[in-house]
């Protein structure tokens, strides 16, 4: 929120009721008023998700793929980039999106194809763990080639910062990599 363009709005998506109570706080300790805090899950489409919740890892909460364990989900709204942005002021251009969603970026990407049309100059970073992408049905190289196809070039943003073209070959014991697709050529 600080660094974004002054007039500019944050749009901040988080279903989970502990950390929403959280992301709300931090918001009014910081006096982030740009940042709009949504509610919700973020997929391809409008309805409600189960999510998975980690009880030893805030941040690893997650929407269930498959059948969904008794006791470790919630029910929580769920809404697409498209739909939410058509609600909103239609002169605001769309420059960033950040998307951590444990395996479920292809869906919500999916579920942005209009906003990334209209935005050409948006650019995504997300967090690319082949795995997770697996359990949600989809193969990994499907998400590279539906952004790559879309004209976004792709880097890595490597753990110091530095960007290096391509995806990296080897995940290491991370099993992932933080990607930043951009239709701008970065060198």
């Amino acid at each position: 929120a600080r660094i974004a363009d002054a007039g500019a709005r944050v749009h901040a998506f988080e279903p989970e009721p502990d950390n929403l109570a959280i992301l709300r706080r931090v918001l009014r300790w910081e006096s982030c008023g740009q940042v709009t805090v949504v509610p919700a899950a973020v997929g391809e489409r409008e309805g409600r998700v189960q999510l998975q919740l980690n009880p030893a890892h805030h941040g690893d909460h997650r929407v269930a793929a498959g059948q969904a364990e008794a006791g470790r989900c919630i029910d929580v709204p769920l809404v697409s980039i498209d739909e939410y942005m058509e609600g909103q002021e239609p002169s605001r251009k769309v420059c960033f999106l950040k998307v951590d969603v444990q395996g479920y970026e292809f869906a919500v990407c999916r579920g942005a194809e209009r906003t990334l049309a209209a935005n050409p100059e948006c650019s995504l970073v997300l967090e690319y763990t082949p795995d997770a992408l697996r359990e949600f049905d989809a193969e990994p190289e499907q998400l590279l080639h539906w952004l790559t196809g879309g004209g976004y070039n792709v880097y890595e943003v490597r753990q110091d910062g530095q960007l290096a073209p391509g995806v990296p070959k080897t995940f290491g014991a991370r099993g992932y990599a933080d990607l930043l697709f951009t239709r701008r050529s970065l060198g």
